[in-house]
């Protein structure tokens, strides 16, 4: 019995190395470090290619249904029938707002060779330069609760560092659904250059 347990931990861990190792693997947007303290860090951001489809409603469904737009935009539901690569991470706006967004960036190398046009007018390809960002990373799950608590935590954090923010931005959602919660990665972000 001993044995089969031994068996089972080595295949989990086996099992979660492989899906962190594909999450690490994923494109990211660049950004330069300005600045850190605990789990509040400031970025300045390259500008990005993104796909974007707006949301309205409950956080949870509505972004299940972005999701599942941009998706089939990836995975070759265009204009080409072209596959892209996923980047991470998945963007959701503010959900507070009667509309806002989801959105993937794009691969740099697909930008650079041309992004195929969209089938469907619930997706849009857009410039996005969010400059100079204020960003709160922690773990598990991103629901809407969760978002609360940690918007209180870094709200506080912002004042001690004298920036004012009445409302986060973004959230930055890392891992895959089927990550543990243990070793998902999530953020929240607040532009300090404005709307972007």
């Amino acid at each position: 019995m001993k044995a089969l347990w031994i068996a089972l931990a080595v295949t989990g861990l086996l099992v979660l190395a492989v899906l962190s190792r594909s999450v690490f693997a994923l494109e990211k947007p660049k950004y330069a470090l300005i600045s850190k303290a605990g789990a509040l860090e400031v970025r300045t951001y390259e500008p990005v290619t993104v796909a974007t489809t707006p949301l309205q409603g409950e956080y949870r469904d509505s972004t299940r249904g972005g999701f599942r737009v941009i998706a089939n935009y990836i995975f070759g539901g265009n204009g080409s029938s072209q596959k892209i690569a996923m980047t991470a991470p998945v963007l959701v706006e503010n959900p507070e707002a009667p509309q806002y967004a989801m959105a993937f960036v794009m691969p740099s190398a697909s930008v650079a060779d041309g992004l195929p046009a969209p089938s469907s007018d619930a997706l849009e390809l857009k410039q996005q330069q969010w400059g100079t960002v204020a960003v709160w990373s922690f773990g598990g799950w991103a629901t809407e609760e969760r978002l609360e608590k940690e918007w209180t935590q870094m709200r506080a954090a912002l004042q001690q560092q004298d920036i004012q923010a009445d409302r986060y931005d973004w959230i930055a959602q890392y891992s895959p659904p089927s990550l543990p919660p243990p070793l998902r990665h999530n953020e929240i972000w607040v532009l300090l250059d404005g709307a972007g």
